[in-house]
């Protein structure tokens, strides 16, 4: 059996750059989170609450898919309380 070195090389090359693509996406993730505390003590104590729910083998890219709906969902309501009025406010904190 011949084995294509060479190949081989060029495989793992491919996978480490795909590993340093990750890696630089989850930074800048976890970078834009340092700017929300609040927000990144939110999310962080929500995948606490899911861990002992979660199955599934990890996939980092489909992760990443998920943290960025987190932050989407964040912003969407950070938008709708920030366009509510004193009263709406207080009704809906109340709640």
């Amino acid at each position: 059996m011949e084995i294509n070195v060479w190949a081989n090389i060029k495989t793992l090359e491919e996978n480490i750059q795909d590993c340093i693509k990750e890696t630089y996406n989850l930074h800048y993730e976890m970078k834009k989170m340092r700017t929300m505390p609040k927000n990144a003590k939110i999310v962080a104590e929500y995948l606490l609450y899911l861990a002992d729910n979660i199955t599934e083998f990890n996939n980092p890219e489909e992760q990443y898919h998920v943290l960025m709906d987190i932050e989407d969902f964040l912003l969407y309501k950070q938008h709708f309380i920030n366009n509510l009025d004193k009263i709406q406010r207080k009704h809906y904190w109340k709640g």
